[in-house]
């Protein structure tokens, strides 16, 4: 709401699912807001849920106050309090804020690394990033929004989430066009196929029989502790997609990735868990597969 005139719903709002939440019969849910200057950290149950630093009217300095509302809704609070104690907050931030803001993943041009992802330990010489909640989780490469870059990632499956058809790997997004490479994880994660596919901004959803493409990888192992190592070349309108160093695809003109679109890149999970580790993204092309 930026001149206390109506709320911007179109623009601003977003909503996440929260399992295991309940709010009524007796039942009370704990929110929280953590901000940091333009950064705010929205916590339900003591778990970030979102993530937001671009709201309008707030901005780095920009001072405000906090409280309760409701929409025509008889409510309950308790066990409520505020504080802008600076030892507080940094305690806070630890605990909460960099779960989901680490040192190589984040956030880069709007795109935010998506509440399951646990970032705390992306830090250090041996980072590790790990996942373990369902839907479409995110953790995207904080540096890199390019049109040519190359990205690697060393995998395995941690948990079963339930997801009929598992998949998970590398996702580059333009705006609400997503280009995936991905394992197929089917079969109980024993299948030894990996492919692509992409999603454009006309439909919306991911474009399964006209543009999917998958092949078989011999030995292709990502479970028990084992990892498979991703990579993705981007280059202009060109895409190369390699699999523990070797090249399985080379894809061109993919829809909504025209030759001098910046993109930005992420490691995507479709309700499984996984830990990646042994993980990079850079523009310097020297660093690029041979």
């Amino acid at each position: 709401m930026l001149d206390n005139s109506d709320w911007d719903w179109n623009s601003t709002e977003q909503i996440v699912t929260v399992g295991d939440m309940a709010y009524t019969n007796g039942n009370f849910v704990k929110l929280a807001v953590l901000r940091q200057g333009a950064q705010f950290y929205f916590l339900c149950n003591d778990s970030v849920v979102i993530q937001y630093a671009t709201f309008n009217v707030f901005s780095e300095i920009q001072k405000a106050g906090v409280g309760f509302r409701c929409f025509s809704t008889p409510m309950l609070v308790k066990d409520y309090y505020a504080t802008d104690d600076a030892a507080v907050i940094d305690e806070k931030i630890a605990q909460f804020a960099q779960k989901i803001n680490g040192e190589t993943f984040g956030s880069i041009m709007g795109y935010i690394t998506t509440s399951g992802w646990d970032l705390s330990g992306d830090r250090g010489e041996d980072p590790v990033a790990v996942q373990s909640s369902g839907g479409d989780q995110y953790a995207y490469f904080k540096y890199i929004n390019s049109t040519s870059f190359y990205a690697e990632i060393d995998l395995t499956v941690t948990k079963d989430l339930g997801d009929p058809y598992p998949k998970f790997g590398l996702a580059a997004r333009v705006g609400s066009n997503t280009f995936f490479f991905y394992i197929d994880g089917s079969m109980g994660y024993n299948a030894i196929n990996v492919g692509y596919v992409w999603r454009n901004a006309a439909n919306n959803d991911w474009v399964w029989n006209d543009a999917a493409q998958s092949t078989s990888v011999a030995g292709l192992k990502y479970t028990d502790g084992e990892y498979t190592k991703l990579g993705m070349l981007r280059e202009g309108n060109t895409f190369k997609l390699y699999v523990n160093g070797q090249l399985v695809f080379t894809v061109t003109d993919v829809a909504g990735f025209g030759e001098t679109d910046n993109c930005v890149v992420s490691v995507l999970s479709f309700t499984t868990g996984i830990t990646v580790k042994d993980y990079f993204a850079t523009t310097d092309s020297t660093k690029y597969p041979a």
